[in-house]
């Protein structure tokens, strides 16, 4: 199940998240969001087993199928913040240090994840969406060709 907030049966089986350290050694580390916050952020608020975050994924990668319909995926991954850029990334904790990705190309949000607005010379096309996660639950998809697009 994916949730917001967890039940105390979940609670009880929820798994740790670990940070590796300067000296390479992994030790736990609990970054649960706040039980009740002002806003839900995103990237630290949804809690969810393996196969419904790989369910969500696999609809997403696959423009929709099984769980979606095209033209609902591509609502999802189009830009959801208009105008408004993605500006580099304040650590989230834990040490980090902030991270600007894919510096001097413009960068959005849609409903499931960041997005490039221009092409990455060499790379990723405008329109690609992306996730890295603070548990490093990375992802993409690269925006397809036009006549299968679900941009």
């Amino acid at each position: 199940a994916t949730t917001f907030t967890l039940t105390p049966e979940q609670e009880a089986r929820l798994a740790p998240g670990f940070l590796r350290g300067r000296d390479g050694a992994f030790k736990p580390r609990d970054i649960r969001p706040p039980s009740a916050p002002e806003i839900w952020s995103m990237g630290l608020a949804l809690y969810s087993t393996p196969a419904d975050y790989l369910t969500l994924l696999r609809a997403l990668l696959n423009n929709g199928a099984p769980l979606l319909r095209p033209e609902s995926c591509a609502r999802i991954l189009a830009n959801a913040i208009g105008t408004a850029r993605v500006p580099k990334l304040a650590p989230a904790a834990f040490g980090s240090e902030p991270i600007d990705l894919y510096p001097d190309i413009a960068k959005t949000h849609s409903l499931a994840a960041m997005r490039l607005e221009a092409d990455h010379p060499g790379g990723r096309r405008a329109g690609t969406a992306f996730w890295a996660g603070i548990q490093n639950t990375h992802w993409w998809r690269i925006r397809p060709p036009a006549s299968r697009a679900c941009s």
